[in-house]
């Protein structure tokens, strides 16, 4: 093998040179691989991406639907409760004023029944002794 200029010998400048040469070519189909292969499998995620962006934005927009939805469902059932409550309680009043009325005139019949029992009572205890024995005879 002969030296070429600077001491290196000819049979290691054509391996090098074969080397960067294969390296050159790997690299090429790498680079080949990646773009034929790798960047269509990117644009075909990013379409798949948008698809469920898509797909995401449609559920979404159906649960605020749903939420809508219950929210009024529980706005009614809130206010039907509500009127219901206040109709008991107009209720609940009227049967008191009832009662109440039912309660003073009860009062009022017990006292006059007591009064004609305690004045039926007196008139019999009352009639003199001398009368109930010329009534008797």
């Amino acid at each position: 093998m002969s030296n070429v200029s600077g001491g290196l010998a000819t049979g290691w400048l054509i391996i090098s040179g074969l080397s960067f040469l294969c390296s050159l070519l790997l690299n090429a189909a790498l680079l080949y691989v990646v773009v034929a292969k790798i960047v269509p499998l990117i644009g075909d995620l990013a379409k798949k991406l948008n698809d469920l962006t898509d797909k995401v934005n449609k559920v979404t927009d159906k649960v605020d639907g749903i939420t809508t939805t219950a929210k009024n469902t529980v706005d009614t059932v809130s206010a039907k409760t509500a009127n219901m409550l206040t109709t008991a309680e107009v209720a609940s009043v009227e049967v008191a004023k009832k009662i109440n009325a039912a309660s003073t005139v009860l009062t009022t019949v017990l006292i006059a029944v007591k009064a004609y029992s305690a004045l039926k009572e007196l008139k019999t205890t009352s009639v003199p002794k001398a009368e109930n024995a010329a009534t008797s005879k």
